[in-house]
């Protein structure tokens, strides 16, 4: 543990006094001051637990929808629901709507990037919206670009739920 008290001792001839100064670093447990990398540490814990919630929400939604998913669907919800919690969060004033719009927009440039690694390079075919009007590359087409702005209620209400439940918890822990 860190000593609270470090005390250094100078000798100063003139006038025969000696001269005591002490230093008092800061307290890592009684002061709001902590090191970058435990702060860091603790948002990279708090994002992988979104990113597992969101991934295994999703693949759990999947499966309800086509009775089946893939594992890199995991990693994409994981990865949307992440990027939605960030958006969300500093976003909290702004209209439903067009938060809806704007998470429409931010999945589905995920599940296109996605699909052009997966589907496109990779060929794992996992999804195909080739037949649908309006696809780009069979990617990503305007329907399921809707169903994702719907799917951004629930998520909205998720993410405040979980926003006030964390500010609780820490105004808990400043008590």
């Amino acid at each position: 543990m860190i000593q609270n008290k470090i005390i250094i001792k100078l000798s100063i001839r003139f006038h025969f006094q000696s001269v005591k100064i002490k230093i008092k670093p800061p307290s890592l447990d009684n002061t709001n001051i902590r090191p970058k990398a435990v702060i860091f540490i603790n948002k990279l814990k708090t994002d992988a637990k979104l990113f597992a919630f969101g991934g295994l929400a999703y693949g759990a939604i999947e499966i309800l929808w086509r009775r089946k998913t893939h594992w890199t669907m995991v990693l994409t919800g994981g990865a949307c629901f992440l990027s939605l919690f960030k958006f969300f969060s500093g976003h909290e004033k702004m209209p439903l709507v067009k938060k809806c719009c704007i998470g429409s927009c931010i999945i589905t440039s995920i599940e296109f990037l996605c699909g052009c690694i997966v589907n496109l390079k990779m060929k794992l075919n996992v999804w195909d919206y080739s037949k649908a009007k309006l696809n780009i590359l069979g990617q990503i087409c305007p329907f399921y670009s809707m169903l994702w702005g719907l799917l951004c209620i629930p998520v909205n209400t998720i993410c405040k739920k979980i926003n006030r439940k964390s500010k609780a918890i820490s105004e808990k822990a400043e008590n």
